[in-house]
């Protein structure tokens, strides 16, 4: 289906390259609203991204924050991958 000619004539399918996660194709919505963008305004956060600012609204201080980044307990989105300590074991 996706190779068929109704899906490119409609332009159904995206490419997307997200910072470090490669190329890969996705299927959009196959109309368009007046006005509005076919296209999200981002792609999709990765692993750790909010972390910071999630633990910040609740409560953590940026000190305990760094110290669970550098246990990786959390990640912090500039690291890749995800965290790969267990709670209470460093790496």
């Amino acid at each position: 289906m996706v190779e068929s000619e109704d899906v490119e004539r409609l332009a159904v399918i995206e490419t997307t390259q997200p910072s470090g996660m490669g190329t890969y194709r996705y299927a959009r919505l196959p109309y368009s609203i007046s006005g509005a963008p076919r296209r999200p305004s981002r792609g999709a956060p990765v692993l750790g991204e909010h972390s910071r600012t999630v633990l910040s609204t609740l409560g953590y201080d940026p000190s305990r924050i760094d110290e669970l980044v550098s246990l990786g307990v959390v990640g912090d989105g500039s690291d890749g991958p995800a965290p790969t300590a267990v709670v209470g074991k460093e790496r």
